[in-house]
């Protein structure tokens, strides 16, 4: 008798924009296609599921026009975590509202400063559904400027580094040095605006911002064009983290 192999699951990565989901195959490193939204994209996904396995999974990033981040010096006088947590809630809060977000409090992958994420809820409500209709088991889901923090982090241990990332729409750019955190804003991604731009923008909240920091860029919306040679940019082959470009259709 001949025993067939178990096959492995699939892998997926979706890249949530504003205005539409990217689908890539994260074994090929192929995108499979994109929809306007995920009730669209759903059929296609389920179509693609094999009808006894439960392996399938999928990684999700989402824009980082969902997203919000506060980076902030440690509070005094916290006696514990759980006191911790709900001070920096309550500053994130008092900064960008009450009702919408997911809050994320971590110190890694950046450093030992407080660093709170939030993330659209009604987003990830959706795509929690989105999971359990489609049978995909949702495995990881990210903001697209943190994944490439991340992805990064081994090159920004040391040194001042920009690290920015964009999908043409929305993006995010965090200042770090030597590895800790000190600025990280999502950002509006406007026709023609460049690194030099941004930087200098978002210099104004950074005290003594090493004039000589290199840039990480990924993603594509801003041109490098004109950047101050001070500034060596290293730019992610292909823009994306699943290699193939994470741009429209």
């Amino acid at each position: 008798m001949i025993k067939t192999p178990p096959r492995l699951g699939q892998s997926l990565g979706l890249y949530l924009q504003p205005s539409q989901v990217l689908v890539y195959d994260q074994r090929s490193r192929i995108r499979l296609g994109a929809w306007p939204d995920l009730a669209q994209a759903q059929q296609a996904l389920q179509a693609r599921r094999g009808r006894w396995w439960r392996g399938d999974a999928m990684d999700v990033l989402i824009s980082d026009a969902y997203c919000r981040y506060l980076v902030l010096p440690r509070p005094q006088g916290v006696r514990n975590a759980s006191e911790l947590s709900a001070v920096l809630r309550g500053r994130f809060q008092a900064v960008f509202g009450a009702d919408r977000w997911t809050l994320r409090q971590a110190t890694a992958p950046l450093g030992d400063l407080d660093f709170v994420v939030g993330a659209d809820q009604q987003l990830l409500d959706e795509l929690k559904r989105f999971s359990r209709s489609s049978g995909w088991r949702l495995r990881s889901v990210r903001p697209h400027w943190l994944a490439w923090a991340e992805q990064w982090r081994s090159h920004t241990r040391k040194g001042a580094h920009w690290l920015i990332a964009s999908d043409g729409e929305s993006g995010a750019i965090g200042y770090v040095r030597d590895g800790n955190c000190h600025l990280a804003r999502s950002i509006r991604v406007t026709p023609g605006l460049s690194v030099r731009a941004a930087l200098a923008r978002e210099s104004a909240f950074i005290a003594e911002a090493d004039p000589g920091a290199r840039v990480w860029l990924a993603g594509h919306g801003l041109l490098p064009d004109g950047t101050p040679s001070a500034h060596p940019i290293h730019a992610a082959s292909g823009g994306a983290l699943w290699g193939a470009q994470e741009v429209s259709a």
